[in-house]
């Protein structure tokens, strides 16, 4: 009896942002311009590109308001940018340079 054989479905590939200056604006972010809910990955590249570096994985331990669709954790894009303006805020500024001692400035 012959064997049957396997038949193999090909999914659509990923898109993926290889550069997101590309797609999202510079300057303050804009709800308006980005997607309206977007997985921790895009939501990272979303906030590398306004804030700074952080990990999809970081994004887990935000208070964030995650769904589970379609096997992806998606958030609200305007939740997301409230809570990272509101920790880029909180944070602490520091000053680099060389700290002089009062006496050596010169008045």
């Amino acid at each position: 009896m012959p064997r049957k054989r396997a038949t193999t479905t090909t999914k659509p590939a990923p898109v993926i942002v290889a550069d997101p200056a590309a797609i999202w604006p510079a300057g303050e972010p804009d709800p308006a311009l980005l997607p309206r809910r977007v997985d921790r990955k895009a939501a990272a590249a979303i906030l590398e590109r306004y804030y700074g570096k952080v990990s999809a994985r970081t994004l887990e331990r935000w208070p964030l308001a995650w769904r589970h669709f379609g096997g992806r954790a998606v958030c609200e894009t305007r939740e997301l940018l409230t809570v990272a303006e509101a920790r880029f805020n909180a944070a602490p500024a520091i000053r680099g340079g060389r700290r002089l001692d009062p006496s050596q400035v010169a008045a």
